[in-house]
């Protein structure tokens, strides 16, 4: 139970800015969609997939 704490709180301080991110635009009515997976827009806060190639892939995105 302990690291399970320890994972969440680890993950919150390092996605901080994405987080706040979904918060604001979650109150402003957008929704998760989920878009064909591609690599990440530089500037973005996102949760990324890094693939084995070294690659960063985005497959989800909050829009209104």
């Amino acid at each position: 139970m302990l690291f399970l704490i320890a994972v969440l709180a680890a993950f919150s301080v390092d996605n901080a800015e994405f987080l706040k991110t979904v918060e604001a635009q979650r109150a402003e009515g957008y929704t998760w969609h989920e878009i064909e997976c591609r690599q990440v827009t530089e500037g973005l806060p996102a949760i990324t997939i890094d693939t084995p190639t070294g690659k960063q892939l985005v497959c989800h995105k909050l829009q209104k």
